[in-house]
């Protein structure tokens, strides 16, 4: 009896044992984890074995106050990049330290930029040197990107993509660019819905305003309401109907423009266009009225003449 107490009692310190051994094995591989995180200043998986050295032997050089040495490491580093995705990684660990390797990551944005060849590494580009603060590259990556897109579906489709990734200062300019390739109404007004899509709502406002202002006739902005009226802007509606009134020509123009304003419930507007309207239909019953004077006056004069060069009625 004393024998099996015994033999169970060392199993369960082997088993203590075993157990302390493993979480002992654990722990130590955790901190092992833990210190090559702390050792690893970047993610340098884009980087080969010796590039990942330099560049974090430059990034600890630089930590301590040796920046030309640091250069001089990141630069030696580049020289062997031959691709996007390495030059921005050793981009990212020049970064690390702030502003003391600034001309390391223009350099390594630069060659990132160089071997650029498809627009998701334009992109990439323009969102890393966006990242570290190198602005200047990334208004180079932008142009880029634009001059990437010519034809106006090429433009829409890298808008929306820039949209998806937060690049909205691109957005803006690709939708510029294909506004500034539309050449009638229609495509105008298809783009400024496109802007509101993307979150342009600005440059849709623009797009409205413009097409306002090519015309010049009180018909043809009337016949543009309806289009206009999709985008819900009161203020276009509004702009578009007082320009209407500055082109009014004739009575059936301020009829237009007083039936519109009347159903946007703009009726200041309204009240002004029916004003204009009594006033014109009045000045053309004056007119007519003056006219039909004038001939009576004239008949007049003329039956008198003929009377006096006929002379006097004899006595036959």
């Amino acid at each position: 009896m004393d024998k099996m107490r015994t033999e169970q009692k060392l199993v369960r310190l082997t088993v203590a044992a075993f157990s302390l051994m493993v979480f002992m094995l654990l722990f130590i591989l955790s901190m092992d984890a833990v210190l090559a995180r702390k050792t690893m200043l970047v993610d340098t998986s884009d980087l080969s074995t010796e590039q990942s050295a330099l560049v974090q032997k430059a990034a600890r050089l630089a930590k301590a106050g040796h920046s030309a040495e640091a250069k001089q490491l990141i630069q030696s580093s580049l020289s062997s990049a031959a691709d996007v995705s390495t030059c921005l990684a050793m981009a990212s660990a020049a970064d690390t330290v702030g502003f003391k390797l600034q001309d390391s990551k223009r350099a390594c944005l630069q060659k990132a930029l160089s071997l650029a060849k498809t627009r998701d590494d334009y992109f990439r580009c323009a969102l890393k040197a966006r990242q570290v603060q190198v602005f200047d590259i990334t208004a180079d990556a932008v142009k880029q990107l634009l001059a990437s897109a010519n034809s106006k579906e090429e433009l829409l489709d890298l808008a929306r993509r820039a949209q998806e990734i937060a690049m909205n200062d691109v957005t803006h300019m690709s939708l510029e660019k294909a506004y500034a390739q539309t050449k009638d109404i229609p495509a105008a007004f298809q783009l400024a819905k496109q802007c509101r899509l993307l979150g342009d709502d600005e440059l849709a406002r623009k797009i409205c305003r413009e097409v306002i202002d090519d015309n010049q006739s009180a018909k043809d902005l009337i016949d543009l309401l309806p289009g206009l009226e999709e985008f819900k802007y009161p203020d276009a509606n509004r702009y578009l109907l007082k320009r209407s009134l500055d082109y009014a020509k004739d009575v059936e123009d301020l009829k237009l423009i007083f039936d519109n304003a009347r159903r946007l419930n703009e009726g200041d507007i309204q009240n002004l266009a029916g004003f204009r309207g009594r006033k014109l239909i009045q000045m053309q019953e004056s007119v007519n009225s003056e006219a039909v004077n004038q001939e009576l006056e004239k008949a007049k004069a003329k039956e008198k003449e003929n009377s006096a060069t006929k002379g006097p009625t004899s006595g036959f």
